[in-house]
């Protein structure tokens, strides 16, 4: 396949950061690069929507394998969410961020469910690296042409984001 940018945004001081023009692709490529929040232990989430009506229901569900430098590891899992966690236990002090990329299947198709998988890295609250990869669905047959990357509190402080389109040939 090939990759073709769709849009990129670097953004400070915001909430959150939506894709409304995603093309007609049916995977895409979302790159998260040193996402940065403004208050210490928030997550980087992501929704789905529709036009501006975003996806907040308990229609998520995720397995997910979580795991640190100290060798701590663990296995977040829910079928009722009401969000994607791309993230957790982001810091605000100097080199604690999150970097790292997800694919996005079927969000444009109203006739099938929207699938996630996730790898990211970062420094958390406690200067210890982490990695979390994942999987995720929103579990209901509908069209979703927005994706909205944000953050559980307070703002990104500073963040370059990337959407791309996967083109089969």
């Amino acid at each position: 396949g090939e990759l073709q940018l769709i849009e990129t945004q670097t953004v400070s001081g915001v909430t959150q950061v939506d894709f409304t023009s995603i093309g007609d692709f049916n995977v895409h490529f979302l790159t998260v690069n040193d996402f940065q929040t403004s208050e210490d232990d928030r997550e980087l989430r992501l929704r789905f929507g529709l036009g501006s009506t975003m996806r907040t229901a308990s229609d998520y569900q995720q397995a997910v394998q979580f795991g640190n430098a100290s060798g701590t590891f663990s296995e977040p899992r829910s079928t009722a969410i009401d969000r994607i966690t791309l993230a957790g236990q982001i810091g605000n002090a100097t080199n604690e961020c999150a970097n790292g990329y997800c694919y996005i299947y079927n969000a444009l198709d109203s006739t099938k469910y929207t699938f996630v998988t996730s790898h990211i890295t970062q420094n958390n609250i406690t200067t210890v690296y982490n990695m979390q990869f994942g999987s995720y669905v929103y579990d209901q047959v509908n069209q979703n042409d927005t994706f909205r990357v944000y953050v559980s509190a307070g703002n990104i402080a500073s963040a370059t984001i990337s959407l791309y389109g996967i083109r089969f040939s």
